[in-house]
C-alpha cells in the first residue's frame, strides 16, 4: 500500500514535469515567434500578426486553465489520500488503546484467578489456560506493535505527500510568473 502510494506521488510528479515542460517548450516557441514578428514590416503582415497574437494568446489563457485545473486535481488528490491516512492512523491508534485496556483487564483478572486459585488450591489446568490467554494477547500486542511501526511509515509517507504538494504549489507559483512574463 505504501509502495502503491509512491508511485502514485511519483506518477503525479512525472504528469507535472511534463506539463512544465511542455509550458517551457511553448514559451520558447513563443520567444522564436516574437524575433520573427519583429522582422515583418508590411501592412498586410502585421494585420496577420495582430490575428495571430490574439490566438496565441487565446492559446496562452486555455494553457494556464488547464495547468491550474491538473494541479488542483492532483493538489485535491494528494489531500484526500492525507485525510484518508489520518483516518486510518485515528482507528489504529483507537483499536490500540481498547487492546491495552483489554490486556490490563485480563490481566487483572489473570492475578485475580491466580490468587483464587492459590486459595482454593485448584486445578493447574485453570491458571496454564490464563496463561495461555495472556500469551495470545502478548502476540496480539506484537501485532499491534507491528501495526504501529506500518502507521510509522505512513505518517513518513503523508509527510512526503506534503512535500511533494509544497512542490506543486512553488512550481505552480513560479509557473505563473513565468507565464505572464
Amino acid at each position: 500500500d505504501y509502495e502503491n502510494e509512491q508511485d502514485k506521488c511519483a506518477n503525479h510528479k512525472r504528469v507535472l514535469d511534463a506539463a512544465l515542460s511542455e509550458l517551457e517548450e511553448y514559451r520558447e516557441r513563443e520567444r522564436q515567434r516574437q524575433k520573427n514578428i519583429e522582422a515583418m514590416y508590411d501592412g498586410e503582415a502585421r494585420q496577420i500578426n495582430e490575428k495571430q497574437d490574439k490566438l496565441w494568446a487565446k492559446e496562452r489563457q486555455a494553457r494556464a486553465i488547464l495547468m491550474e485545473e491538473v494541479l488542483s486535481t492532483l493538489r485535491r488528490q494528494v489531500e484526500e489520500k492525507i485525510e484518508a491516512n489520518r483516518q486510518r492512523q485515528k482507528a489504529n491508534v483507537l483499536e490500540r488503546e481498547k487492546i491495552l485496556e483489554q490486556m490490563d483487564s485480563f490481566h487483572q483478572e489473570v492475578q485475580a484467578k491466580e490468587r483464587e486459585t492459590q486459595l482454593k488450591n485448584s486445578a493447574y489446568s485453570t491458571v496454564t489456560a490464563l496463561q495461555s490467554q495472556l500469551n495470545g494477547l502478548r502476540v496480539q500486542q506484537q501485532q499491534l506493535e507491528e501495526r504501529h511501526a506500518r502507521e510509522q511509515q505512513l505518517r513518513a509517507a503523508c509527510a512526503r505527500e506534503r512535500d511533494v504538494c509544497a512542490e506543486i504549489a512553488r512550481m505552480q507559483r513560479r509557473g505563473h510568473k513565468q507565464a505572464w512574463t
